[in-house]
């Protein structure tokens, strides 16, 4: 549930919510411009996702959330300095500008790297991992509550990100930035890895071998049945063909 949960705090949905918003505050002014933005981001996006086809079972899921994580901390950082570094405050408090054109670029940059960083890292992996570490007798509960746990705090993160950015304008994004080192982090002391590991040793690694072996010998039985009620069924058939 964690992972769900800090798949929605390092800001993915703030940027993809909110990208035409973000592009007019750094200096890509009018709709037009803001809808093209949030165009190109969305390509980059699923551009992005096929890297992970390629990459997550050779590195494994530790490395892609670790790796992820930081590409991220380091892009969103970037853009939240450039903003407090480079933003320009209106007369009545009620806008926040890059209107240096080389600091709105480098925003712009950050941005597309940042979500490039997460479509093949956090964006994936965190749906991937749930179904390989939870035991087969608890894995349609537990997934439904880690996707619960996703669902609930991309509310969450929709609702107050916009006065959070009121009130906090580009500090909001290095705030984003803390979020991923922080998951780096967790993930580094507490994230085992799954790759080429059965139910029994990720059982061991997270305290429930018992449960996990216990559904290896259910597993088993059912299959012993299944192939017992098969011979049953390929020898009625052979006695009727005669």
């Amino acid at each position: 549930m964690f992972l769900q949960t800090g798949q929605q705090l390092t800001g993915i949905n703030v940027i993809m919510y909110y990208m035409p918003f973000i592009a007019q505050s750094i200096g890509f002014g009018g709709q037009d411009h803001g809808l093209l933005a949030q165009g190109i981001n969305g390509i980059v996006n699923f551009l992005s996702t096929f890297v992970a086809f390629f990459f997550v079972d050779r590195m494994g899921r530790r490395i892609a959330l670790i790796a992820g994580g930081l590409f991220m901390a380091i892009a969103m950082g970037t853009l939240g300095c450039l903003g407090m570094t480079y933003a320009v405050i209106s007369s009545d408090s009620k806008s926040v500008t890059v209107e240096n054109k080389y600091a709105g670029w480098m925003c712009v940059v950050s941005i597309y790297l940042y979500v490039f960083g997460f479509a093949w890292s956090w964006g994936p992996v965190c749906w991937l991992y749930p179904t390989e570490v939870l035991p087969t007798s608890q894995r349609a509960k537990g997934v439904s509550l880690t996707t619960a746990s996703n669902f609930m705090f991309n509310f969450l993160i929709a609702q107050f990100s916009p006065m959070l950015r009121d009130r906090l304008n580009f500090k909001l994004f290095v705030l984003f930035a803390g979020f991923c080192f922080g998951m780096v982090i967790f993930v580094y002391f507490f994230i085992p890895e799954s790759r080429g590991r059965s139910l029994e040793e990720l059982g061991n690694a997270f305290g429930t071998s018992d449960v996990a072996a216990n559904d290896d010998k259910n597993e088993s039985l059912l299959r012993q049945e299944i192939g017992n009620e098969q011979q049953r069924f390929n020898t009625g058939m052979s006695s009727a063909v005669r």
